[in-house]
């Protein structure tokens, strides 16, 4: 179709390659700071590669015992469907009122009733996404929805998580903020925000033609879980659809063929994770872009250098949602 972008190279006309050094915000294992981070969060999003609409929310309260190399969540019962054996995958850690989350891939088994992640890389991701949603303002509404359709499920949800492979299997979790476009041919429209330098999660769509997204609802217990094959599109139209507070967007995802479930998640509920007091939070955590410039430059000179201007950085592209 017009628009439709098919190679790496076409993405890297609208998206440029990004500046190696953010490589080094990967860590390998679970440094002190996402330790601290996990031990705030009320719950992470689990997935792993090869089924479709497989998401987990797991509760991290009293349910996770974390190491730097490992994760091992203890649950009432696991989900019939996983077979036991190592599979690829992914989880995003949520700390109530904050807006950076903490991104974790590794090898994932379930076995009996425990969830064990070998962790292989951790990174955090900005705040930016959450901020779009407003995820954490107050002024959420609290009426229940008014129909249980996906079209009134999207116009309630300005958060979601996708998940993507790449060809070899290894997943991916990304957040997003902003609204999903449902399209009068029944596909949906995910436009990309400003902000996605590396852009993971377009490459691995550009190799699999597949995306998956799992959307909040802020102030409620309900998740929507979306399944579809995905492509690459800067059709003009779609981008002329999706204006936001003005700007128009560069590029999004073109969801056809969907599979979509609606449920009541009891691990919202459980973790409190909409009544979480968030000043206890900040006080507790180290600041985002503190964290980044000692992940990318160490603890020495050059990372306590660098602090300064990585904080800089960092508050303008939160002005440049």
């Amino acid at each position: 179709m017009t628009g439709d972008l098919r190679t790496e190279q076409a993405l890297r006309t609208i998206i440029p390659n990004y500046p190696s050094v953010l490589d080094r915000r990967i860590l390998p294992n679970l440094d002190r700071h996402c330790l601290d981070f996990i031990r705030c969060s009320q719950v992470a999003v689990f997935c792993s590669a090869g089924t479709q609409n497989d998401f987990t929310l797991l509760s991290c309260q009293d349910n996770l015992s974390a190491q730097t190399n490992s994760l091992c969540f203890s649950l009432s019962s696991a989900p019939t469907d996983h077979a036991p054996d190592s599979k690829a995958a992914s989880l995003i850690f949520l700390v109530a009122g904050i807006g950076h989350v903490l991104r974790v891939n590794g090898r994932a088994r379930w076995q009996h009733e425990r969830l064990t992640v070998a962790v292989e890389q951790a990174y955090f991701h900005c705040a930016r996404a959450a901020t779009r949603a407003q995820l954490w303002t107050p002024e959420h509404s609290e009426n229940a929805l008014a129909a249980d359709t996906l079209e009134a499920v999207l116009q309630r949800s300005p958060y979601l998580i996708l998940k993507s492979e790449d060809a070899q299997g290894h997943t991916d979790l990304s957040p997003r903020g902003g609204q999903v476009f449902a399209q009068a041919d029944g596909s949906l429209f995910l436009p990309e925000r400003a902000g996605n330098k590396v852009a993971k999660s377009l490459r691995n769509i550009l190799q699999t033609q597949r995306a998956s997204l799992l959307l909040f609802i802020p102030g409620h217990a309900w998740l929507c879980a979306i399944d579809a094959e995905a492509r690459l599109s800067a059709e003009p139209a779609l981008l002329r659809s999706s204006i936001e507070h003005g700007v128009q967007p560069k590029l999004g995802l073109v969801l056809r063929d969907i599979h979509w479930r609606l449920w009541q998640e009891p691990a919202i509920e459980q973790s409190g994770l909409w009544r979480a007091p968030s000043a206890a939070h900040s006080a507790q955590l180290t600041p985002f872009p503190k964290v980044l410039a000692e992940h990318m430059h160490g603890q020495g000179l050059l990372g306590i250098a660098s602090h300064y201007v990585v904080k800089t950085i960092v508050k303008r592209d939160m002005q440049n949602l």
